[in-house]
Order: structure tokens, then sequence, then C-alpha cells
């Protein structure tokens, strides 16, 4: 295993902070080091890729049995949920919440959504509520969309309550489309793009983003900053809007020409043939059998029509 050719330094790092006294790292490892991050001090060990002698990287970290502990994993100070409201394919709903998990401090943050022009949202349905309060956004911005032109785009400063979760919900209504609109894979929906939550946390548990002054991961843990800026991207949303059969023109071309070709060859067939009564007791001889066999192909076919005995 050698060093990427575009990197300064190639190196693994781990942490056994917790796990430093049960863990036997292989083969062991070149450094450690500590680091100390809002009165938590943490400890990492170092692996050099270009000091590793195997052809392939392998490096295994073997626990005594009595360290091996299944916990829930706490949740990050802020994250989010989002999906769509209501029944029906004429109206609906979007919403959003917000989750703080901080218990001691209040958490400012910038809420941003770009909403497809086909689904028309009205501004004044907007609510934020939290444990049942309605929260008044201390910023609001709200720009409406034009059919085929422009997305609807709406943007909100707000502040969310400690140890809370804040719900933030708009309607809208669904656009009736000219087919011509539609994907080929008209029934899979339409998409919505994620919604956008910027702030800035103080608590930095749970926070893996990279530094801004250097790009490697050494400069990311032991940088000693009070706050970080965080941006969070929700799930995108999958909306149905009101289809079409396109399987209708189809239908309708294999019906009129079905119908088309039924009447038209029974009037052709009346308007165009000769009807010719011919005797059923006089028998043609060898010599006219033979003139008809040769010249068939320029005659007109004859209808026999028997007299009723």
């Amino acid at each position: 295993m050698r060093n990427c050719p575009l990197a300064t330094t190639s190196a693994i790092y781990t942490d056994i902070t917790d796990t430093e006294n049960e863990v036997n790292m292989t083969p062991a490892a070149a450094t450690t080091f500590n680091v100390t991050r809002q009165g938590r001090t943490s400890k990492y060990t170092v692996h050099h890729i270009d000091q590793l002698t195997s052809e392939r990287l392998n490096v295994v970290a073997k626990y005594t049995p009595s360290v091996i502990t299944y916990r829930a994993v706490k949740l990050p100070a802020l994250h989010a949920q989002r999906f769509i409201s209501g029944i029906g394919q004429e109206r609906g709903g979007i919403v959003c919440l917000l989750h703080n998990e901080n218990p001691n401090t209040d958490l400012k943050v910038i809420y941003m959504e770009a909403i497809p022009w086909y689904i028309r949202t009205y501004f004044h349905t907007l609510k934020i509520e939290s444990g049942g309060a309605t929260i008044e956004p201390e910023y609001r911005h709200f720009v409406p969309g034009k059919d085929g032109e422009r997305s609807f785009q709406l943007e909100l400063v707000l502040t969310l309550p400690r140890a809370s979760t804040t719900r933030i919900s708009i309607e809208f209504e669904r656009a009736f489309l000219m087919w011509t609109k539609f994907p080929p894979d008209a029934n899979h929906g339409f998409y919505i793009n994620s919604a956008v939550i910027s702030t800035v946390l103080d608590a930095l548990e749970n926070y893996t983003v990279g530094s801004t002054i250097s790009a490697e991961l050494k400069h990311m843990l032991t940088t000693a900053v009070s706050s970080r800026f965080l941006r969070l991207h929700t799930e995108t949303l999958l909306v149905s809007l009101p289809t079409p059969d396109f399987s209708m023109p189809y239908n309708v071309i294999c019906l009129t020409c079905t119908v088309v070709a039924i009447a038209f060859g029974s009037i052709h067939n009346l308007t165009t043939k000769r009807f010719v009564v011919s005797e059923p007791s006089k028998k043609p001889g060898i010599l006219n059998k033979i003139k008809s066999f040769f010249s068939k192909t320029n005659t007109e076919p004859e209808i026999s029509t028997e007299k009723n005995s």
C-alpha cells in the first residue's frame, strides 16, 4: 500500500480514548497524541502508511471481551426530518422537524427552501410551532414562483428553543402540467430539492466537519476553536402530480382504425363490385375454361347466385 501521490501525508487515526488498555493494535502505532476540546481529552494513535511494510493496508484492532459493549448512539446537537403531508392529488404540505438536542442553550438557524414552480406554495399558510407555542421568525423572505420560469424560494431566520422540536409547515397545490412536460416515467413522480439548514454550533460533540484552516484531519482534531459552522441538507421529497393516461391515444388510434377498416371495407365492396347472374344449368366447355383461366386476372370476379329450389 503506497501513499496517495497527490497528498503530502497519508496516515490512519484511531480513537482509543476509552479503550487504551483493552485494545491491541497490529502493527503497533508509530505515534500517539492527545487532543483536548471543550474540557474533554481524547487520545489517538497514528499509523503512517509509508512506514507499513505490508503490500496491502491491514491494521487490526483486537479488543478484550469485557470492553465490547452496546449502547445507544448519542444524537447530534442539530438534526432534521422532512416529509410530505396531506392526501389526494390536489393539495398537500411540506413539513420539516428541527431537533435541538442541546439541553442548555437555544440555537439560531437559517432555514432555506427552493420549491419547483409546479408545486404552488401558499406563503400565508406558513406555521412555525414548538411545544404547542407559535414561534415568530426573526427574518423571513419569500419569492413567489412563476409557471415554467421561476421556482418558489423561502428563507427564514429563527431560534430553536433548547431541548425541543420545532415544526415548520407550509401548504401547496399541485399544478396540472401539459403532457409534454412529463418525463418518460411520469408515474414515478417529481422530486423537490432538499432544504438547507445553516447554523453555528457551540458544542462540538458528534461533529466531523473538516477544518477551514487545513484539509488535514490532524488539524481538525487539534485546532482549538469554540464554535463551528454547520450546514445540513434534509431529505429530498417525491411528489406525485395529476398524471394523464398516456396509453389512451394508443387505444383511440387502434379503435378508430378498426372502425374505419370495417366500415370502409364493407362500403367499398358494395359500391365497386358488379353482380352477374349465371345459369347453374349451363356448363362451360373446355375451351371456355381455358380462356377463363388466362383472362381471369383482367376480369371481374363473378358472383354466383343460386335459385331457391
